[in-house]
């Protein structure tokens, strides 16, 4: 049943999406109206917002504006019209612009003047990506360790890769004798060359490498290309506690585990880590470790402690309870809830402050205090749940499969450039490989999956949100450039098709390249729509909305 939160939470939903929509369009004609000031063009009105005019001034020539629907705004220049007219329509249309001088109407301009306008508003939003990238960089964002790295964690059985020798622990060092550094760079390559033999410089743990060739094939229900591999879903040291195993043999935050005990790197071995750890109670456990691009070995053997099986904590706060390993007693308890006290001791604040209270425990069994829920106007349910202690081997590290990317403001920047490149060039090769047929047009999302994905962003911190709007920005950008009419770049396309031919196109061409252009965004936003209703589906159905 629908309730008034989950109404409340919709419409909240709604809103930011239409704001987040409201600025990306504001600053994209913000980049019209200033080419078109520069060049002298007559501006009869900017509106922030579209349809009835609310409120504002008028400065000079033009009409500064709110108008009634938040979505962006519009320029609106003498001379240009979004569907052609004759002279006489537009008199009767706009009987106060006759006397405007022929010389500032945006028609009689310049070839030069006229893509400058046109150009100006897709360059607002490439410039509005950099800034945007440069606060990701500085607020940081959590990444997967897998995204950083070309590190293979499981070969698909019978798949292509399987075929040619490639083993999980292996990494791709170059593609056809171009280095790949990042997974989404290696998966770009395999998508967008399919039949294509691809020569692949492999790397392996002791150093050694090899060199197999291999085909990308689309299998069976997929919309991509795949050679059948899987990125090294590995883990980082997070935090170390003082005093443990983990600090004394001299572990760091920030090191990576790619394998224990000579078992094979794959995903399989790595999700047996923490298992491994706390059946190894004072055996030497052998780690290999990543650190700033170098991989050696170490040894730390974990000490026997008493420790509650199945349930996980983030300093004070239930992060997860395992219901196949956990005790009965445990199903009280939900991720979320806070322990405020162990066996009527008052918890003290501070990282791994609770962990390290339970590891000090000696008893067969621990009464945990916990508080759930609480707001404005209601406290806090507060109930104690008992649950046994079971001996475990430790070192003293939490783990977390992620890395934390954050910069001071210099190095920042010059990696908010790197990122508005990597952005930019992967926009435009989407764009050719879907207009090539190499990406399935399946791949396209309309405004309800960019909905989804900016709200999903928001949930996981404002590093995540800013990084996907600078990176729609950039899209927003590109896909305003394609050759298309009612498009920047459909304006520019004409534009020079006129300065080849040395005169107008005629008003009877004019038109139906605006038809054909309308008909063309029309059939995109369809197709958009539609995948986006079949991923909704999927999603309601226990899904996931990305595949």
């Amino acid at each position: 049943m629908i309730n008034l939160e989950t109404i409340i939470n919709f419409a909240l939903s709604a809103g930011r999406f239409v704001i987040l929509l409201g600025v990306l369009i504001f600053v994209h004609e913000l980049g019209h109206f200033f080419a078109a000031k520069m060049s002298n063009v007559y501006v009869v009105r900017f509106s922030l917002g579209f349809g009835r005019r609310l409120f504002g001034f008028k400065r000079g020539d033009t009409d500064y504006c709110v108008s009634a629907i938040p979505l962006g705004g519009y320029v609106k220049m003498v001379g240009q019209e979004d569907m052609p007219k004759s002279r006489e329509e537009a008199e009767q249309a706009e009987p106060e612009l006759l006397d405007v001088p022929p010389s500032r109407r945006f028609d009689t301009q310049s070839a030069g003047k006229k893509l400058a306008i046109s150009f100006a508003g897709p360059l607002m939003n490439l410039v509005f990506a950099v800034p945007l990238f440069w606060l990701v960089f500085i607020i940081g964002i959590q990444v997967p360790i897998f995204s950083q790295h070309t590190r293979i964690g499981a070969v698909a059985e019978g798949s292509p890769a399987e075929q040619v020798g490639i083993q999980p622990g292996q990494r791709v060092l170059s593609i056809n004798g171009n280095a790949v550094k990042r997974w989404d760079e290696l998966q770009l390559k395999i998508w967008t060359n399919e039949g294509k033999p691809l020569a692949l410089e492999m790397g392996g743990l002791s150093g050694q490498t090899t060199r197999v060739t291999v085909t990308p094939e689309r299998s069976e229900g997929s919309t991509r290309a795949t050679i059948g591999v899987e990125p090294l879903v590995t883990v980082a040291v997070d935090r170390i506690m003082p005093d443990m195993p983990a600090a004394q043999s001299g572990l760091r935050v920030g090191d990576i585990i790619l394998a224990y005990d000579q078992e094979a790197s794959d995903n399989e071995s790595i999700s047996k880590l923490i298992e491994t750890v706390n059946q190894s109670a004072g055996r030497p456990l052998e780690l290999t470790v990543l650190r700033e691009g170098k991989t050696f070995k170490m040894t730390v053997i974990p000490e026997t402690i008493r420790a509650i099986d199945g349930v996980g904590f983030e300093d004070s706060t239930v992060a997860y309870v395992d219901s196949e390993r956990a005790d009965a007693a445990a199903a009280a308890l939900k991720a979320g809830d806070k322990v405020t006290a162990i066996n009527g001791k008052p918890v003290q604040g501070g990282d791994d402050s609770l962990t390290t209270a339970l590891y000090a425990l000696t008893g067969d069994s621990v009464e945990l205090t916990v508080e759930r829920g609480g707001g404005l106007f209601h406290a806090p349910t507060v109930f104690r749940v008992e649950l046994p202690l079971q001996q475990k081997g430790m070192i003293g590290v939490v783990f977390t499969p992620f890395i934390l990317e954050r910069f001071g403001p210099v190095q920042a920047f010059s990696r908010s450039l790197d990122a508005f490149y990597n952005s930019l060039a992967l926009t435009m090769k989407t764009i050719y490989f879907l207009f090539s047929g190499k990406v399935s047009t399946r791949e396209m999302a309309g405004p309800i999956g960019i909905a989804f994905l900016t709200e999903e962003s928001l949930k996981l911190g404002i590093g995540y949100y800013l990084n996907l709007v600078a990176f729609i920005t950039i899209n927003l950008a590109i896909l305003n450039l394609l050759p298309i009419p009612i498009l920047d770049g459909g304006m520019i396309f004409i534009t020079l098709v006129e300065v080849i031919r040395r005169k107008p196109l005629d008003e009877k061409y004019l038109l139906l390249l605006q038809r054909v252009g309308f008909a063309l965004i029309l059939l995109l936003v369809l197709v958009a729509t539609f995948n986006d209703i079949l991923r909704a589906i999927n999603y309601i159905l226990g899904g996931s909305f990305i595949e």
